[in-house]
């Protein structure tokens, strides 16, 4: 019976790892919502439970082997969690999106509080980061004693918290701050310090390697769990057929009919074309259909699919001409609920798009001001100053943004590139 069991077991770790795999990073279905992230969790706890109600039943089962998968799953949950939720590598200074590290103690904890996400947001987030490694906390100890010295234990956590922190600026896969470290370690080290200088630690040992459980109530409970884990299991297949079909790209349905040359669209500042003209002819994805001025514009398309497609692209030329008479001159381009984008020492912009000139007053006139185009023409980099504004740098001008504490809206200031900007430009632009 005994090796039946352990074929079961191991059946059941390796497919609730696919799964999660699966779910988690490959098709990335249903992250987001947090009560959906804690749903895929279910995958690897149901597993752990009947680990650990089969090692507690039969003795001469080596029970730290347990221990190891459970690290195992915690490290899979954990890295679910921290790289494949599409968080965003952009932390907000002052309304100003304008950065990818904090190094700042407390500052981006204030921030959430500031923020008009709500407290129930700052909360879930402060203590989601407080409890990350608290199971380290409970399981590296129970798993070798040297790990009860704080200096081995603190060491090993902050050794972590960086190399996440900084996997995730160097992959844009979040950001770094300094106050997730301050939290993931404070909240593992709190924990550490309650268990294992009090008699916590002595009830984990008997609870993890000393507990026997009755193999009649071990049945019960391993065959409940076998079919509760087989349930979700067949939930989440489902769902990774569904993701899986409805996202599924059909090239077969797109028929070339003749080599002309033919554009198809633009997009992220680029001319498409494709070598041959696919007229009416379409694309499939899941139920859908596309035709391929549609699909390169769709989530479906990216860089890979330029050979698959027969489709080569040009980078469209932007220019810009900026005309003064007054340099203390200020001028409204554009203003909306949230922003005001202005020239300073400019009476005018003109903008040309693949040698196609347009002016932009004349633009704001009909209601067709592509703001897209002034920052087009500046560097995505920008210099960061600590009090409330921001750089960009371009070729033919720069843009001062002044954020939400110099007024109620971010105010975009297009300079001439010899402008000098100092701690007070911004209250000395807004008051013109």
């Amino acid at each position: 019976m005994k090796k039946v069991l352990n074929l079961i077991n191991t059946l059941i770790i390796l497919s609730s790892i696919i799964i999660y795999l699966l779910i988690t990073f490959i098709y990335k279905i249903d992250l987001g919502s947090g009560h959906k992230e804690l749903e895929n969790v279910l995958v690897l706890a149901i597993p752990c439970i009947i680990i650990f109600l089969y090692t507690n039943t039969f003795n001469e089962v080596n029970k730290k082997n347990s221990i190891y998968i459970y690290l195992l799953f915690y490290f899979l949950v954990t890295f679910g969690f921290v790289f494949s939720n599409n968080r965003s590598n952009i932390l907000v200074n002052n309304g100003i999106m304008d950065r990818e590290l904090n190094l700042i103690p407390i500052r981006s904890i204030m921030q959430l509080f500031d923020s008009n996400l709500g407290i129930k947001f700052a909360i879930y987030n402060i203590l989601g980061n407080f409890l990350m490694l608290t199971p380290l906390s409970i399981l590296l100890p129970l798993l070798n004693k040297k790990f009860r010295n704080i200096v081995n234990f603190g060491f090993c956590i902050i050794c972590f918290c960086f190399f996440i922190e900084i996997t995730q600026y160097f992959t844009k896969l979040g950001s770094f701050d300094v106050d997730d470290i301050i939290l993931n370690f404070g909240g593992a080290m709190i924990v550490f310090l309650i268990i294992n200088y009090s008699k916590i630690y002595n009830l984990l040992l008997k609870l993890f390697f000393d507990i026997n459980i009755m193999k009649s109530v071990f049945y019960i409970l391993y065959f409940i769990l076998i079919i509760l884990f087989i349930f979700l299991s067949i939930n989440k297949i489902i769902l990774i057929k569904n993701y899986y079909y409805d996202n599924k790209v059909d090239f077969s349905k797109l028929q070339c009919f003749d080599d002309k040359i033919t554009f198809v669209g633009e997009l992220n500042n680029y001319k498409y074309y494709s070598k041959c003209n696919y007229k009416n002819s379409y694309i499939i994805v899941g139920d859908r259909q596309y035709k391929i001025s549609e699909f390169i514009n769709s989530k479906f398309f990216n860089e890979s699919k330029l050979d698959k497609l027969n489709l080569y692209r040009e980078k469209i030329i932007t220019n810009a001409f900026l005309f003064k008479e007054n340099n203390n001159q200020k001028v409204l381009l554009y203003k909306d609920d949230f922003s005001n984008y202005y020239l300073y020492g400019f009476n005018e912009l003109w903008i040309e798009k693949d040698g196609n000139k347009s002016n932009t007053k004349i633009e704001l006139e009909n209601g067709n001001l592509e703001i897209s185009f002034i920052h087009s023409l500046v560097n995505l980099e920008r210099i960061i100053q600590n009090n409330g504004y921001s750089i960009e740098t371009g070729d033919y001008y720069n843009v001062l943004t002044c954020g939400s504490n110099y007024s109620e809206y971010n105010d975009f200031y297009i300079l001439d590139k010899e402008y000098s900007i100092s701690n007070d430009t911004c209250n000395v632009l807004l008051n013109k």
